[in-house]
């Protein structure tokens, strides 16, 4: 499993990074537009929600290779090694289930959104290449998912020494 998707999501990350930068400056230009020009940047908003978009859905695959997300361990800290294990696993066919769905309806949109030609502010920006980019990432966390479910079974993760 990692030899697939290390060198992926290290690339993702990269583009992440080009991504997160993008809207840092987009955000500091429209900042500094308003205070010193007394005007925004045009479609500031518009772009700024884009590659926010773009960084959440790609961010998802690798949140959940590291196992990243915010969980809470309340019942599941007192379940016995089975359990855990079977809980880790459902969860994680279920997640991937989900993630395949929801990439399916956002695949949808997409293309509907390039065949009408979807348009968006003042710059006419093109909003089919951020839905894709999201099914994309939607897509990734679903494969990564369900990797993670046969990596239980591949590999026999022992949940009794977790937590020690």
């Amino acid at each position: 499993m990692d030899m697939i998707l290390k060198p992926i999501l290290k690339v993702i990350s990269y583009v992440n990074i080009v991504f997160l930068t993008a809207l840092t400056v987009v955000t500091v230009i429209d900042v500094l537009a308003r205070y010193v020009f007394n005007t925004s940047l045009i479609d500031a908003m518009t772009i700024s929600s884009y590659l926010l978009a773009c960084i959440t859905a790609l961010a998802l695959a690798e949140i959940t290779y590291k196992n990243g997300h915010i969980k809470t361990e309340i019942v599941y800290g007192r379940l016995p090694p089975n359990l855990k294990s079977f809980f880790y696993s459902m969860n994680n066919l279920i997640a991937s289930i989900l993630f395949f769905v929801m990439a399916w309806f956002s695949y949808v949109k997409a293309a509907k959104s390039f065949k009408r030609g979807v348009y968006h502010g003042w710059m006419q920006i093109p909003e089919y290449p951020i839905k894709f980019i999201f099914t994309f990432g939607l897509l990734l966390a679903a494969l990564t998912f369900l990797l993670l479910f046969i990596n239980i079974f591949i590999n026999k993760k022992d949940f009794s020494k977790e937590g020690k």
